[in-house]
């Protein structure tokens, strides 16, 4: 196999806003914090021409929750947010905004951190179920096959 080893640099973005969509979203625990719930989501973060990055991102149920509030309204799932429960399998593909940011971890190694999820503005909520039809009144007797043999119609 032949590869480009120029192509072995870390990408670290500037700070600013970008556009994003979810690769992957799972269910998984944090063992760190006595199995606490959490969803991992990989997000394609969007910059330049045709240029994207991926970020993993752990959305929590019980630590930094506005995380999660701020990821749900930037992909129009606020229904989800009201119920107070979302399933992974919802987020593939939904795409959103958000703040990119920039830190150093432990090892002094910079890196992309989100800082925050933007909504969508009001005229793109995208609801998450259609609108159940309206059932149709039932014909009445007389509409179709009339039983009234009071009828002008010699036989």
């Amino acid at each position: 196999m032949k590869f480009d080893k120029s192509k072995a640099e870390f990408s670290v973005l500037e700070p600013g806003t970008y556009d994003f969509t979810v690769v992957e979203a799972e269910d998984t625990i944090y063992e760190q914090n006595n199995n606490e719930p959490q969803i991992k989501v990989l997000l394609r973060i969007f910059y330049g021409e045709d240029s994207t990055i991926l970020l993993n991102q752990w959305l929590s149920s019980t630590v930094k929750v506005y995380k999660l509030k701020q990821f749900l309204y930037s992909v129009g799932l606020q229904e989800d947010w009201e119920a107070e429960e979302v399933d992974p399998a919802d987020l593939f593909g939904l795409s959103g905004k958000l703040e990119l940011t920039v830190y150093e971890d432990r090892n002094n190694i910079k890196r992309n951190g989100v800082g925050k999820y933007y909504p969508l503005e009001e005229e793109e909520v995208k609801p998450k179920k259609k609108p159940k039809a309206k059932a149709k009144p039932k014909p009445k007797k007389t509409d179709a096959y009339s039983t009234n043999l009071d009828d002008d119609i010699p036989f």
